[in-house]
């Protein structure tokens, strides 16, 4: 079909015949296939082996009424537009005047989405913006990103067990993804997920897939991991002791204390105020 896009197309065909008054099918000769690399430069024609920079290059193919012609797949080349023609020839000799044909794409490349937020610094203390970007490999002869997809999922450490966020209003156990813009950057603005912080250590998992124009979908899913952690860390002085001891300078080299934070948090620094 004309304006298509491909990943794979390993067969040509089409119709032919004979416009003469009283002429059936069978009186088609032959069809002349003329398949044409435009994004090539100079341009390309196959010659049933390889390709050519002659442009009178055409291969033969046989038919009554329709016609086929087989394609090796890895003879196309990637992000690159053809054209294909076909004229037929009658058994006396008659040549079509007007070459019929169609434009594709083949694109065999798979295309890429990225989460960009949250950071991948790891730790949150309140729902992250979620955003990120999705393109083709190619972006001038690429089939382009048909869809975007986001999946949020929560893993609890202490139970083993893994959820995901419905992107309405609560985490369900089946594997779930909302469908974004189909290309270039994104935002997610749905249903923010219910975050449930770190008791017990829950990782949150932020990942993007896409799906482009020619039906390649993304092989590696990209993912960013969280902890979203609300649990204050906690510091005592343990020396000097108490709020009304009395200390002088040989007695008092040292200022003591300890701190902690709720496992999976983590200390980040500690802060003394004299």
């Amino acid at each position: 079909v004309s304006g298509s896009n491909y990943n794979s197309l390993t067969m040509l065909s089409g119709t032919g015949n004979d416009a003469s008054s009283g002429a059936s099918v069978r009186s088609m000769k032959e069809v002349r296939l003329r398949i044409q690399n435009i994004t090539a430069g100079p341009n390309e024609y196959w010659n049933g082996t390889n390709w050519t920079t002659e442009s009178s290059t055409y291969v033969v193919t046989l038919g009554s009424g329709t016609w086929q012609y087989v394609f090796n797949n890895n003879d196309w080349t990637s992000n690159q537009q053809y054209d294909l023609f076909s004229i037929t020839v009658d058994s006396a000799g008659n040549v079509q005047d007007t070459p019929t044909g169609v434009r594709v794409r083949v694109d065999k490349d798979a295309p890429t989405a990225q989460v960009l937020q949250p950071s991948a610094t790891g730790y949150h203390n309140a729902a992250p913006v979620i955003s990120g970007t999705g393109y083709d490999v190619s972006a001038a002869n690429g089939s382009k990103i048909k869809y975007t997809y986001l999946r949020v999922k929560e893993i609890d450490l202490s139970g083993n067990t893994t959820k995901y966020w419905d992107f309405a209003d609560t985490w369900v156990n089946g594997d779930t993804w909302t469908l974004l813009a189909s290309t270039g950057t994104w935002l997610y603005s749905g249903p923010v997920p219910g975050y449930t912080g770190t008791n017990g250590g829950r990782y949150y998992v932020y990942s993007s897939s896409s799906v482009d124009n020619a039906g390649n979908y993304q092989t590696a899913i990209s993912s960013i991991v969280i902890v979203y952690d609300t649990t204050l860390p906690v510091a005592t002085v343990n020396l000097p002791y108490g709020s009304t001891s009395y200390y002088n300078a040989a007695t008092l080299a040292n200022v003591s204390g300890t701190a902690s934070d709720t496992w999976p948090g983590i200390m980040n620094n500690i802060q003394v105020q004299v």
